[in-house]
């Protein structure tokens, strides 16, 4: 009998939440998808691209595998976020409860069991993995709460998230202003609100060329 898959994707400017069968809860955050069997077998194993975080129900039998950019989370029942965008180098795994094993699922290159507090840091080109104790963990689910953070972060990361979350584009006048880096935090404050933010912060400004372009240039 041949296995049936669902996927759901999620376009920019949305979010989604779902209940897997087992009673898993997943939080999809924006341009993200997930893949998944309509019946779980011996493994509940789901495949991620983007963003998402897993509270997952505790089934001793059944581990339960995120398959995400040639690496693997394996857990039995904890709470966590991944950030896997196609577009981004690296890939994200940060712990909040329980534990979690990660590991390459290619060249079993690191194999390694998470505690609490800790954030994962894979590089998808060289396939190495480090782990780093995180203070602000708890800030890297606040997505879910519409509330943004970024902690002294360059420009352009800060317009990737921007984008996905607003569905614009932003085109770069100046290629010096990639320079700048941005703290700042955002609790569902507009978009325009926010680049206000960011024009005070340093000497930039924004323009709305279209309905979905805007552009950044020195001020």
């Amino acid at each position: 009998m041949t296995e049936r898959f669902h996927e759901i994707i999620v376009p920019r400017c949305g979010e989604y939440r779902l209940v897997l069968s087992d009673g898993t809860r997943i939080y999809l955050n924006a341009e993200s998808s997930l893949r998944f069997p309509d019946v779980f077998g011996d493994e509940r194993k789901v495949y991620l691209t983007g963003e998402a975080y897993f509270e997952v129900k505790k089934d001793a039998k059944k581990p339960f595998i995120v398959d995400v950019a040639s690496m693997q989370i394996k857990v039995l029942g904890t709470s966590f976020n991944v950030n896997a965008y196609p577009t981004e180098s690296k890939v994200l795994t940060t712990l909040d409860e329980g534990s979690v094993k990660i590991r390459n699922a290619q060249s079993n290159s690191f194999d390694y069991i998470m505690k609490p507090g800790e954030t994962a840091i894979y590089e998808k080109e060289t396939g190495t993995c480090i782990i780093q104790k995180n203070k602000d963990y708890k800030n890297e689910s606040v997505w879910m709460k519409d509330v943004l953070i970024f902690n002294d972060t360059p420009l352009e990361d800060v317009l990737k998230v921007l984008s996905r979350k607003y569905n614009v584009q932003f085109n770069i006048e100046n290629e010096a202003i990639y320079s700048y880096t941005y703290t700042l935090r955002s609790e569902g404050e507009s978009l325009q609100e926010i680049l206000e933010s960011m024009r005070h912060i340093t000497p930039i400004k924004y323009e709305k060329t279209n309905r979905r372009e805007i552009k950044i240039s020195p001020r």
